[in-house]
């Protein structure tokens, strides 16, 4: 979409074994989203149980406030595939909660890019994070960032399990 957009609750991509779907966020678009604060709610879903993409570009802007479990997650469940890119000067994705952050390849396959003067700011980032999870987080281009937080921003990744950060 190529707007500006509000939205409660979580958005999901890629839900169901055997389906697939994708978002792209053009030029200049802005998407915040607020969870209720449910303990189950993971605020933006790419890749479920299927197949999902995340694409923001051109100096569009995600913006995540709340959720007690993460705020983007990024291949959730066995056999699911989730890729996330942001890409190009201006754009950014802020995950505002307090507890997790990203999460990529929990039991699935994930893959987060941050490239081409993207920047992604959250409080932590979990690749690999059960086992047959694989998590991938490629950061690319000239002024392409992946800020976690100098109080409280963490990275772990499951030894063994498939955490990868290039």
């Amino acid at each position: 979409f190529n707007a500006e957009r509000n939205i409660s609750l979580r958005m999901r991509i890629g839900v169901n074994s055997g389906i697939s779907g994708t978002l792209t966020m053009l030029s200049d678009a802005s998407l915040t989203i607020s969870d209720p604060g449910s303990l189950n709610d993971n605020v933006i879903l790419v890749g479920v149980a299927g197949v999902g993409a995340l694409m923001v570009q051109s100096g569009s802007d995600v913006t995540v406030n709340g959720g007690n479990l993460g705020s983007l997650e990024i291949g959730l469940f066995a056999g699911s595939t989730g890729n996330a890119t942001f890409t190009g000067a201006g754009t950014t994705f802020t995950a505002n909660l307090v507890n997790n952050g990203i999460s990529i390849g929990y039991q699935g396959t994930g893959t987060l890019n941050i490239q081409s003067g993207a920047i992604a700011k959250s409080l932590a980032l979990n690749a690999g994070g059960n086992l047959g999870g694989k998590g991938f987080v490629n950061v690319t281009g000239a002024g392409s960032q992946l800020l976690l937080s100098p109080d409280t921003g963490s990275w772990s990744s499951t030894p063994n399990q498939g955490g990868f950060l290039q």
